[in-house]
């Protein structure tokens, strides 16, 4: 197993393995990265967890634990911290994000300068003062739906 002493003399390029498939990677420019490394249905799979010494030795051991236990559970470790991201990302995407993004998409399809102003500018009005700020899943299962009837 490395030692914090070891980590900081080693100079040596390549693959040093601390255990539990979890290896300090030292390149040619003598810098140093944690890489967990495992098999999954015959290949080789690695995951950079951080370079050295930004990310110590005891949080890349935590880290290699937690991929240890995704891989007892059968899952890839590499997928599961994609979709971690993915996650984190959507819980940015404001209704405001989203329909600004749309918006930009959009732009083509409009016939004129004015539609594309518009089209945005009714968003900008009378939804984004009172959705704007909302969670996209928030604006589908909270915002208030009037329904306004006409009578004869």
């Amino acid at each position: 197993m490395l030692t914090d002493t070891k980590i900081r003399s080693l100079s040596k390029k390549g693959m040093h393995a601390d255990g539990d498939r979890l290896y300090l990677q030292v390149s040619s420019h003598r810098g140093k990265s944690w890489i967990f490394r495992w098999k999954i249905e015959g290949k080789t799979r690695y995951s950079g967890l951080g370079s050295y010494p930004a990310v110590t030795l005891k949080a890349a051991r935590a880290a290699a634990v937690k991929c240890n236990q995704l891989l007892a559970e059968g899952l890839d470790p590499i997928e599961e911290k994609k979709k971690a991201k993915a996650e984190k990302e959507a819980l940015k995407n404001t209704f405001e994000v989203v329909a600004r993004k749309c918006a930009e998409s959009k732009r083509q399809a409009f016939r004129n300068e004015k539609h594309k102003w518009q089209w945005l500018r009714t968003l900008e009005m009378y939804a984004f003062p009172h959705i704007g700020h909302m969670k996209i899943g928030d604006c589908l299962t909270s915002a208030p739906m009037e329904q306004t009837s006409r009578i004869s």
